[in-house]
């Protein structure tokens, strides 16, 4: 079941990082330790950075609590006291629920300051991104493999799958095989002429750099791997499930909308941001949240700007 919680977090803390930009720290979910190594306090976002010769600390607590109501009186006393010992500069409140009279009143005078999340009635009418197609790709299988480790009889061949567990000799962070493939193939190598999908395509994995595999338990390092493999490529039209709005007041800071896709592997998400900035203009942020083998080629957005291709940024190992 998804964290409604969660969710809300993510939605504050992207909004905020792409107000913000570069120089500036967004965390989600920041345990704080007194001097003994003990937990005293979750938070929920955290924003740091510098601002001229002066750093700056912002904490951001969202209450997602539908049964309960307006927020009430009590939470923003929590706020105050959780100020005075963490001393921010800035402390928000962000609820789904809004803010009873008594809320609102006691965190005016005591500097807490105030923000409401809520859900759009009209999507169609209301949310800025109209239409979400993605262009999705994922390895659909391994035809050959040919795993070479220092030792001249050690034959690995045929022991490979999408779920093999590999990373850089040394260290590194492992990945799954599956995805590691998939980044390796260019999508302008996918696309092809026309615009027929899905597309399959066979592509090779070839590293001679110094790899270590995961087989059964078993942690092989190798010395040359060349794997023969076919990535699918489909164009699929997302169905939004949820859009939100994350506002001050009457001012609209940003959009969230939440979309998702039915693939061969199983349905992926991913979340469409549009921040409204201080100067009138707009951006947007897409945030993929997708299956740890797949890859999210290209989205385009329909209805925002009459149309626009986001490529999502890409960490290759």
């Amino acid at each position: 079941m998804p964290d409604a919680g969660s969710d809300l977090e993510k939605l504050v803390a992207g909004v905020e990082q792409h107000l913000l930009g570069e120089g500036f720290t967004v965390r989600h979910r920041v345990r704080e330790f007194d001097d003994r190594g003990v937990p005293t306090a979750e938070l929920d976002v955290e924003v740091t950075g510098d601002v001229g010769s002066s750093a700056i600390r912002w904490i951001f607590e969202c209450r997602d609590r539908p049964s309960d109501g307006p927020a009430g009186v009590d939470w923003i006393e929590q706020l105050v006291g959780r100020r005075r010992r963490l001393r921010p500069d800035r402390i928000f409140a962000v609820s789904t629920t809004g803010f009873s009279k008594e809320a609102e009143r006691f965190a005016e005078t005591s500097g807490i300051y105030l923000r409401t999340v809520s859900s759009m009635l009209d999507l169609e009418a209301d949310f800025k991104v109209k239409r979400v197609v993605m262009l999705h790709a994922w390895v659909s299988s391994i035809d050959s493999a040919d795993v070479r480790t220092g030792d001249p009889s050690d034959k690995r061949s045929g022991q490979l799958s999408t779920s093999t567990r590999i990373r850089r000799a040394q260290g590194a962070d492992w990945k799954s095989l599956g995805r590691v493939l998939n980044d390796s193939a260019p999508f302008q190598t996918l696309a092809g002429a026309g615009d027929s999908y899905p597309r399959v395509a066979k592509r090779v994995y070839l590293t001679e750099a110094p790899m270590e595999l995961d087989l059964a338990g078993e942690i092989v390092q190798t010395r040359r791997l060349r794997i023969g493999f076919e990535v699918t490529v489909e164009r699929l039209e997302a169905r939004a499930l949820v859009a939100r709005t994350y506002a001050e007041g009457d001012r609209v800071i940003g959009q969230e909308g939440q979309f998702e896709v039915e693939t061969a592997v199983g349905p992926q998400r991913m979340r469409v941001l549009v921040v409204l900035r201080p100067d009138g203009t707009e951006g947007v942020r897409i945030v993929p949240e997708l299956s740890s083998d797949t890859r999210l080629e290209r989205v385009e957005i329909y209805g925002w700007r009459s149309q626009e291709d986001y490529e999502r940024d890409r960490e290759v190992p």
